[in-house]
């Protein structure tokens, strides 16, 4: 079997409560751009690619966030 056919495959939900609206902790973490752009390129190691998957940067957008190999 190839170590291609050995790796890893699946999916991990993580939600987080906090005590702050929504419409402020979005403010700070929800723009599209620094998620899609910025964060590949300042911890590739961390992330690899941010999509958006729907949504227009508002409340309930979802976004695929995809780790490197390893």
């Amino acid at each position: 079997m190839s170590s291609m056919n050995q790796a890893m495959k699946g999916s991990l939900c993580q939600e987080y409560e906090t005590e702050f609206p929504a419409a402020d902790v979005w403010e700070v973490y929800g723009g599209l751009l620094a998620g899609q752009l910025l964060v590949p390129q300042l911890v590739p190691e961390v992330y690899s690619k941010v999509e958006l998957v729907e949504g227009d940067g508002g409340v309930g957008t979802v976004l695929l966030v995809s780790f490197p190999p390893g």
